[in-house]
């Protein structure tokens, strides 16, 4: 199966956030915590072309409630 990856940004203090909302939608996304620089935390994405407008669904709705940017893909 084809993934489609891209990267999300948000500060360190959410990351394991965003992280676990992810790995609660059993099978949606694989996600991999990348590390953090400067206080903002980088979360690899990889998801289907069946999950990926559901994934960026949720993304965008954290958006109206974490600083959170999605960057590659």
């Amino acid at each position: 199966m084809d993934t489609i990856g891209f990267q999300v940004q948000v500060e360190q203090s959410e990351l394991y956030f965003v992280d676990n909302i992810l790995k609660s939608y059993e099978g949606l996304a694989f996600t991999t915590v990348v590390g953090v620089e400067d206080g903002i935390g980088t979360l690899n994405v990889e998801v289907s072309a069946g999950t990926k407008e559901d994934v960026l669904e949720i993304l965008h709705n954290l958006e109206n409630q974490i600083d959170l940017e999605i960057i590659k893909g």
